[in-house]
């Protein structure tokens, strides 16, 4: 219990330095982790870290990241809806059971908190793959972002759904899904820039960066 604590306050230390400075936040892994990954998007903003663990109670993740997010002064705002202080220690926000695609079961648990001082979220996602002798394999996701507004890939959506040949059209301008915007290209091909569709889809995308890029102006120091 001991080393657990102090593992804990050596991750968070930085973190704790300085609310504000959200680039300096470190995600800590519980004890017990394996195949730790730590990643930092320098375009999104978007920390991440994820890992392998073996566990009996999902509750023990929950409280893990819990108290570091509390720590930070983030919350959760799923938090006033609970009933007592115990049950708002151990509540995920949402919780879904399913079959792999490899035909094996899955049960996945997810929770959010919000920052106080900046527009960004912290995401905790746990996926348990595995039960014998009484403990669960499981995966574990955590993620902060910046908080944007995300109407703009609605009217993305509908721009697909407005005509299926559109799809296709974004797919050949820009070299990949138009769904997801983070992997194609920043530039439509010279083909296909002054077609009206890819002109729309390319206004809306600039929306969404924009929005990421004054996040940055605006909170990240490094």
């Amino acid at each position: 219990m001991i080393r657990a604590t102090i593992l804990f306050l050596l991750l968070t230390s930085t973190a704790l330095a300085s609310d504000n400075n959200y680039w300096t936040i470190e995600i800590p892994a519980i004890l017990g982790a394996t195949n730790v990954s730590r990643e930092r998007d320098e375009r999104l903003y978007v920390i991440s870290s994820s890992y392998g663990v073996v566990l009996e109670d999902t509750q023990k993740i929950y409280a893990f990241y819990n108290d570091f997010f509390e720590k930070l002064d983030w919350k959760n705002p799923m938090e006033s809806l609970s009933r007592s202080k115990n049950e708002r220690h151990e509540r995920w926000n949402s919780y879904r059971s399913s079959v792999n695609s490899k035909g094996l079961p899955e049960s996945s648990y997810s929770s959010m908190w919000k920052a106080k001082n900046f527009p960004a979220r912290g995401t905790v996602n746990l996926t348990l793959t595995g039960f014998k002798d009484g403990k669960f394999n499981a995966k574990v996701n955590v993620s902060l972002a910046p908080e944007i507004d995300t109407s703009p890939l609605f009217q993305i959506s509908e721009i697909m759904m407005r005509d299926p040949k559109n799809f296709f059209i974004l797919y050949s301008a820009f070299g990949g899904n138009p769904l997801e915007i983070d992997k194609i290209n920043p530039r439509p091909s010279k083909e296909y820039k002054n077609n009206e569709t890819v002109k729309e889809y390319y206004g809306l995308v600039e929306t969404i960066f924009k929005q990421y890029r004054e996040f940055g102006d605006k909170y990240i120091r490094r």
